[in-house]
């Protein structure tokens, strides 16, 4: 069962894509590579709103913005479920399955950045931390470390299947991860029954002491690539190694990776 599905995938449908990653070519790929499928689990706001506007983020701190964009971002947002289905109708069944996704945010107000009249739609729900207000005042660590624990504890009961790049808005601002966030993080994922992404995209997020914690405490490793460039997808070359650093061997595998057939 261990690294047949990639839980994370994006395609041309998100703003933030490199390269070709339509559906055609990435269901190709899967089959070269022995996948039995993979999650298409594109940016839900990138559905709700243009390119610019999708990264200033604006409707994390103003959650009107999505409101009004509800209207004509939920037809688009039936119109991307309905593609992703389409394809499993016409697909043989030896070819990979697609699963349905989308990645979601959460705003300031505690609620997710997507209309969840879409959640039983889903195969795999995923919420990631992708911005902060704080970031745009300049950045303290203070200020960023209470903000992300608040931030991601909101998200976090927002019926996600999985938490991705738990981490990484502290690597990608070029700062320690904060060993003080771990234990809170995961034992609400435990309490929630949330899968911990272990994700290889740009900044390889969570560490081993992460997940050290998250077998201990019986919590679900998810893998995703977050592939936005073609060369990322089903490579779980990194997660591989990680699992290993962290005492996880072939006969342990199963009893700790998430899979869409195991969820809560």
């Amino acid at each position: 069962m261990a690294f047949e599905f990639d839980y994370h995938v994006h395609t041309t449908v998100s703003y933030c894509h490199e390269g070709d990653l339509t559906i055609d070519n990435l269901l190709k790929l899967a089959k070269e590579k022995g996948l039995k499928g993979f999650a298409v689990t594109d940016h839900a706001h990138h559905l709700y709103f243009d390119n610019r506007s999708a990264w200033q983020y604006k409707y994390i701190t103003d959650y009107n913005l999505f409101l009004s964009a509800m209207e004509i971002g939920d037809k688009k947002f039936e119109n991307y479920l309905n593609l992703i289905a389409n394809y499993n109708k016409s697909n043989n069944e030896n070819n990979p399955k697609l699963l349905i996704g989308t990645e979601i945010d959460v705003a300031q107000n505690g609620k997710a950045v997507f209309n969840a009249k879409y959640r039983d739609k889903l195969d795999v729900l995923i919420g990631g931390i992708h911005w902060l207000p704080c970031i745009k005042n300049g950045l303290d660590s203070k200020t960023l470390l209470i903000e992300f624990m608040d931030f991601t504890m909101m998200l976090m009961e927002n019926d996600i299947d999985i938490l991705a790049h738990p981490t990484r808005i502290f690597r990608a601002n070029k700062m320690e991860i904060p060993k003080e966030v771990i234990r809170p993080i995961v034992m609400k994922a435990k309490e929630k029954s949330i899968a911990i992404e272990i994700n290889s995209h740009n900044y390889p997020d969570p560490d081993v002491q992460f997940i050290r914690l998250c077998i201990d405490e019986g919590v679900k490793l998810s893998i995703g690539t977050d592939t936005h460039r073609i060369a990322e997808f089903g490579d779980f070359s990194m997660q591989k190694r990680i699992l290993s650093e962290a005492g996880i061997n072939d006969n342990m595998i199963d009893d700790v990776l998430f899979t869409h057939d195991n969820k809560n």
